[in-house]
């Protein structure tokens, strides 16, 4: 609620709340990345060490690696998005979509 009502600091807070409550809820904390990366721009830095925590518990989650993906192509970081479009498909080879993405950025 405090999201979409436009209170990104009291959204961030619950987020930090659902996390201590459950570490090992992925959605959480794509929430969580996604308030920083566009509502909270400023805490946006934050966002690799938010994900490695998910990644910690959660190494194969493929929305988490999915997210990280697409987030790294869209910030130019080629390296890191290729290094994750090949962990997601490890664990979810059907996806079509990510070997889609996976075999542009290689033809760069």
């Amino acid at each position: 609620i405090y999201k979409t009502t436009g209170q990104p600091k009291k959204a961030e807070q619950a987020y930090l709340q659902l996390i201590d409550f459950n570490p090992g809820d992925p959605p959480n904390y794509r929430s969580l990345a996604d308030l920083y990366r566009y509502q909270l721009p400023k805490k946006e830095k934050l966002i690799p060490a938010l994900m490695n925590k998910i990644l910690e518990r959660r190494p194969e989650h493929p929305d988490i690696l999915s997210w990280l993906a697409t987030y790294w192509q869209d910030k130019g970081d080629i390296k890191k998005a290729i290094d994750y479009y090949e962990r997601l498909l490890k664990v979810a080879p059907e996806n079509k979509a990510a070997q889609n993405e996976l075999n542009k950025l290689k033809n760069q």
